[in-house]
């Protein structure tokens, strides 16, 4: 890491400098950002509009983690990592669609919207197995004025207690946003 200081960013905007090169390059500082900003508070992953239906699905990225944002069979959001359970495999590459399971790759087990292990072949002759300890890991997900956070720390507060001075934006009638693709 340089020793240049950083201190002249951080003073009024008229006197504030641009952060020195090696802020952009420092791998002890990327991992800093991504312990304390990536993995440990909320994170806004999208609009509400794109889950509108059970089984819509998009899966977002931030730094090495992947996760599954869907909506399951009763209408409910989930946040799953995007992990199979069995040998760590990616279930669902970068986009968005519809499923009715996330199939992984490699040995076929198969995971519901709602993150449920569907089916986990070869694993039904072993008597100590059970479908239900093998669920996604579930991430983090709450909803403010329409947007979804998610929230990779497991011991997270309440997004409304992380941040109280959230303004209101009711007024705006934001939750019916809609989201659009652009090509």
């Amino acid at each position: 890491m340089s020793t240049i200081s950083t201190g002249a960013t951080d003073t009024e905007f008229e006197q504030a400098l641009t952060p020195p090169g090696w802020v952009y390059s420092d791998a002890a500082l990327f991992q800093r950002e991504q312990e304390t900003l990536f993995r440990k508070q909320w994170l806004c992953a999208g609009h509400k509009s794109r889950l509108l239906k059970p089984g819509d699905y998009f899966v977002v990225n931030f730094g090495g983690d992947s996760v599954i944002v869907s909506m399951g069979a009763q209408g409910q959001l989930n946040a799953f990592h995007n992990v199979c359970r069995h040998r760590g495999t990616r279930l669902a590459d970068a986009g968005s669609g519809n499923a009715r399971q996330f199939l992984c790759p490699y040995h076929a087990w198969s995971y519901s919207p709602d993150g449920a292990l569907l089916a986990a072949p070869g694993m039904d002759e072993r008597p100590d197995f059970c479908k239900g300890d093998y669920s996604l890991l579930p991430v983090s997900i709450q909803t403010w004025n329409g947007f979804l956070f998610i929230n990779l720390d497991a011991s997270a507060a309440d997004i409304k207690d992380t941040w109280p001075e959230m303004p209101d934006l009711s007024d705006y009638d934001m939750s019916a946003s809609v989201w659009v693709k652009l090509r």
